[in-house]
């Protein structure tokens, strides 16, 4: 009645959307290491913690950014520009609080 249950042949759908989300977590969540790890083989590495994060950060950015952008297409939902800015703040914002518990941690343990 509220489209909550599935449909005839609603068992294969949800098996189908729960793959590709489960694919699109792996591939993007790689995307912060994947910061680190070209940094590492083209800029060979360096000390400079806050070069690292900047560079890292740009490129997770820009990532949500152009998924911000594809959500806005895909579900006709607000303009892109908007889509892609609410995502680089939000991912920022869990982004950052992930980094400054983990900072904490490592100074308390």
């Amino acid at each position: 009645q509220h489209g909550v249950l599935p449909q005839d042949g609603g068992q294969w759908e949800a098996i189908k959307q729960g793959a590709v989300c489960f694919v699109s977590f792996i591939v993007f969540g790689l995307v912060p290491v994947a910061g680190f790890m070209l940094q590492y083989f083209f800029r060979k590495a360096t000390d400079d913690l806050l070069d690292t994060l900047l560079f890292t950060y740009s490129f997770t950015a820009l990532t949500l950014f152009v998924m911000g952008c594809t959500k806005a297409k895909l579900t006709g939902q607000g303009g892109c520009l908007m889509s892609g800015a609410v995502m680089v703040f939000n991912g920022t914002i869990a982004g950052g609080a992930a980094f400054v518990i983990g900072e904490l941690l490592t100074t308390a343990f």
